[in-house]
C-alpha cells in the first residue's frame, strides 16, 4: 500500500506540470504583445540607433522620411522619430488600459524568440540567393558599425512605418469601414504592406531587381504575420537580428 500510495502523486503531477507550462506559455505570450513591454523591449535598439547615426552619419531611408514628414508637420528635432515611437507605443497602450509592468523574463523571451523567428528569414535568402548573399542583401555595403546601425534602425524605423502605422491604417479602412471580414482583411493587410515594404527599398540608389523585390515582398509577408500574431516588440526585433546578422555574413567587396 505504501508503493501505491506513493506511486499516485507522480502520476497525477504529469498533468499538472503540463498544464502550468501551458499556462506560462500563455501568459507570456499575452505579456509580450504589450505595446509597453514591446517598447521597454526596444529602448536598448533605439538608444544604440540614436548614438549610432550621429557618430557615423549613416541614415536609414525610412528614418530620413519619417525625419521629413515630421519636419511638415512643424515637428523638428533629432529625436523626433525616436519620439514619435514612443509616444505612439505608450498612447497604443494607454488605450488598451494595459498594465504598467513589464517583467525581465518576458523581454528575455522575446529576444530569444526575435532570434529563432529570424532563423527561417536567414534561410531563405540563402535559398533565394542560391548560397550567395549579395544578390539579395544588395542594400547592405558590407559588415561594419554604420551598416549595423542601418540594420538597427531598419528594424525599428521600418516596421514601425510599414507594419505598425500601415497595418494599422488598413485595418481602420478595412475593417472598420468597409466592414470586411477579418481573416480576409488580415490577408490584405498583410500583402498590402508587404508589397509597398518591398517598393520602397527602390526609393534610394539601388537598381529594381526582380529577385530582391520578390525576396524582399516575402518577407514583407513574414513580418506582417508576425506583426499580426506576436504584435510590434517581437517584429522588430526579428527584423533587426536579422539585418544584423546579414551584415555580418555579407563578404566585403
Amino acid at each position: 500500500m505504501s508503493r501505491a500510495a506513493t506511486a499516485r502523486p507522480a502520476k497525477s503531477s504529469r498533468p499538472s506540470v503540463i498544464q502550468n507550462s501551458q499556462s506560462a506559455l500563455v501568459n507570456y505570450l499575452k505579456k509580450s504583445e504589450r505595446p509597453l513591454v514591446s517598447l521597454v523591449f526596444l529602448l536598448p535598439l533605439i538608444a544604440v540607433h540614436e548614438i549610432g547615426w550621429r557618430i557615423s552619419g549613416s541614415h536609414l531611408l525610412a528614418f530620413q522620411m519619417l525625419r521629413e514628414f515630421c519636419d511638415e508637420l512643424g515637428a523638428t528635432g533629432p529625436f523626433i522619430p525616436a519620439l514619435v515611437l514612443i509616444v505612439s507605443l505608450l498612447g497604443w497602450h494607454l488605450a488598451r488600459h494595459d498594465k504598467w509592468t513589464v517583467e525581465v523574463n518576458t523581454l528575455l523571451g522575446m529576444a530569444l524568440e526575435s532570434l529563432l523567428l529570424a532563423i527561417p528569414l536567414l534561410a531563405l535568402a540563402a535559398g533565394m540567393a542560391r548560397w550567395t548573399w549579395r544578390p539579395i542583401l544588395a542594400g547592405f555595403l558590407g559588415p561594419g558599425p554604420s551598416q549595423l546601425v542601418i540594420a538597427l534602425g531598419a528594424g525599428i524605423y521600418e516596421e514601425m512605418i510599414f507594419r505598425l502605422i500601415l497595418i494599422t491604417l488598413l485595418n481602420i479602412l478595412l475593417v472598420d469601414m468597409l466592414k470586411i471580414p477579418k481573416i480576409r482583411a488580415a490577408i490584405l493587410m498583410v500583402v498590402i504592406s508587404a508589397v509597398a515594404f518591398s517598393f520602397y527599398h527602390y526609393l534610394g540608389a539601388e537598381r529594381f531587381s526582380w529577385r530582391t523585390c520578390l525576396f524582399r515582398t516575402a518577407a514583407g509577408i513574414y513580418f506582417g504575420a508576425i506583426f499580426i500574431c506576436r504584435g510590434f516588440g517581437v517584429t522588430a526585433g526579428c527584423h533587426a537580428i536579422y539585418d544584423c546578422i546579414a551584415c555580418c555574413i555579407l563578404p566585403v567587396a
